[in-house]
């Protein structure tokens, strides 16, 4: 127990979004085991932010890292940054410079994850306030794949700005939307007393930017 206490020791169970696994957790997590060695950190990752919710309030996970933009109550929010969603064309586009508007975006042949993940409820609502759907060309659950599909010519995507410019630096081309189409990230918790090592990782998402 003391050994707990002392963060010496111990597990984190984590829950997160698929794309915010890789970004900002990945950082999250490495600031956090650089100064908590002893501690395990292990991490869950369910297809959208209602499972997100859900691992949170059964227990499963202490901390949920999640869109907090809609949810239920009952859940400690902590929001941490908005995260700008970008469009990712392949190298070849030829688009004009500048942001592209909902019209044009729906004209877009586009790697979409399956209906009711996250990424894809903002595409669907972002089109649906214009009366408009998605063009979808490939669907996929594996999000590695989105980037190398996209590279590849097999369509445009939407992907958070840290991703969208790993994208560019492989050649990509990317482009802001009009109206911006962000989300609110923050972590999740149970209104019960918090683990040593989860009040250490929460103190940490604060203190340090992550976006």
């Amino acid at each position: 127990a003391a050994a707990v206490s002392s963060l010496t020791t111990g597990t984190l169970d984590v829950v997160a979004l698929p794309t915010l696994a890789v970004d900002p957790l990945a950082a999250l997590i490495g600031r956090f085991r650089s100064d908590h060695p002893g501690v395990v950190v292990r991490v869950h990752e369910p297809e959208d932010a209602g499972d997100v919710e859900r691992a949170v309030r059964s227990g499963l996970a202490e901390l949920g890292l999640t869109d907090i933009t809609t949810g239920g109550s009952g859940l400690t929010r902590i929001e941490l940054f908005r995260q700008e969603i970008l469009v990712v064309l392949p190298p070849d586009s030829s688009l004009d410079e500048g942001p592209i508007t909902a019209r044009s975006l729906a004209l877009l042949p586009l790697i979409a994850t399956p209906v009711g993940t996250s990424t894809r409820r903002l595409l669907d609502r972002m089109l649906a306030r214009d009366g408009l759907e998605p063009s979808v060309a490939v669907e996929i659950n594996h999000r590695e794949a989105i980037v190398p599909l996209v590279l590849a010519g097999a369509g445009s995507a939407l992907l958070p700005t840290r991703l969208a410019h790993e994208a560019a630096a492989r050649g990509a081309v990317v482009r802001s939307l009009r109206p911006m189409l962000s989300r609110r990230i923050g972590l999740l918790h149970r209104s019960a007393r918090l683990s040593p090592a989860a009040l250490a990782m929460v103190a940490l998402a604060v203190a340090a930017p992550l976006d």
